[in-house]
């Protein structure tokens, strides 16, 4: 779930906060130099007696650099949490880093970052609430950002609150008409209502935004097989494939819908190609090993059925 929402909402990543150190460094060096002049009324200081001044001297200055180690140390650990907010490979490091940078900060750039990043992390965990509440807070940070609602849209749809991530999804709509992203993730909460024709027109605005996207005609052809209308479906397969023909997952779709139509040989050729990138798939294997047997001699194919020898019958 992390690609939209990066990408039209916060900022690229910061780095150490400079103006705020040299701020800190300038106070720590006012503070010393307001010890010299308490102690030498206002000018240099007086000529040592007995080793006093040195003695006082050297006070500070263990006392300036104790000041120095000690913000040191407050800021190496939140420094490591943000590291492994942001780059860390597994997610639930992430959780808990991001969650120690959002107790130890009141920086409202880092806020936002680190509920992005967790809630992205919960999302990769399942943890479809907490990656919703998450991106509420990250929306509520920056509430005119179409991405984070389709982000808290997503989680909502995951966590089967429907009703609450078609509210998000039309706010992510609303924040951001002309991206084709956010009409998607619409789409994809009215398909899981079972609207599906509301789901065809969301992609069908969202290829008239963004026409060279080849997963819009696939996700439009998955709709339209969904409502057994596979003629439809298998043109917007094949836009999908031409759009990008390295892409695997139309080959499966169309070539189930060729199947449903009867057309034996085109659907073998899209499901062979599509088991070459996936042999795990253990359907697309299943009806490749039936259709093996079946062209064996003596066999028949069970793709496909005359029904005018079936009297009528499937």
């Amino acid at each position: 779930m992390r690609d939209a929402a990066e990408q039209v909402g916060l900022a690229a990543d910061g780095t150490e906060d400079a103006s705020a150190r040299c701020r800190s460094t300038a106070r720590v060096g006012r503070s010393a130099q307001a010890e010299r002049r308490a102690f030498a009324g206002g000018s240099t200081p007086p000529p040592a007696r007995n080793g006093s001044a040195l003695t006082i001297v050297s006070v500070v200055a263990l006392t300036l650099l104790g000041m120095g180690m000690a913000v040191h140390a407050r800021e190496a650990p939140a420094d490591d949490a943000s590291e492994r907010c942001r780059n860390a490979v597994e997610a639930l490091v992430r959780v808990s880093a991001c969650t120690q940078v959002l107790t130890g900060t009141r920086d409202k750039s880092k806020i936002g970052q680190a509920y992005n990043r967790r809630g992205h992390a919960n999302a990769a965990l399942e943890n479809y609430e907490a990656a919703a509440r998450d991106f509420a807070e990250v929306a509520r940070l920056n509430p005119t950002v179409g991405g984070y609602q389709d982000n808290r849209a997503k989680a909502l749809r995951l966590a089967g609150r429907l009703v609450e991530a078609l509210d998000a999804a039309d706010t992510a709509v609303r924040l951001a008409p002309g991206h084709a992203f956010v009409l998607r993730g619409r789409a994809m909460v009215h398909e899981e209502m079972g609207r599906l024709d509301l789901a065809v027109l969301d992609i069908s605005r969202g290829m008239e935004i963004d026409p060279r996207d080849p997963g819009l005609p696939a996700d439009r052809g998955r709709l339209y097989a969904k409502m057994i209308r596979d003629e439809d479906a298998i043109q917007n397969f094949t836009a999908a494939l031409e759009l990008d023909p390295t892409r695997t997952d139309p080959l499966r779709d169309r070539g189930l819908a060729y199947i449903r139509m009867g057309r034996t040989d085109a659907a073998l050729a899209d499901l062979a190609a599509y088991a070459a990138d996936h042999p795990d798939d253990a359907q697309i294997a299943a009806v490749l090993s039936i259709y093996k047997q079946a062209s064996a001699p003596g066999g028949r194919s069970p793709l496909i059925t005359d029904t005018a020898e079936t009297g009528g019958l499937p």
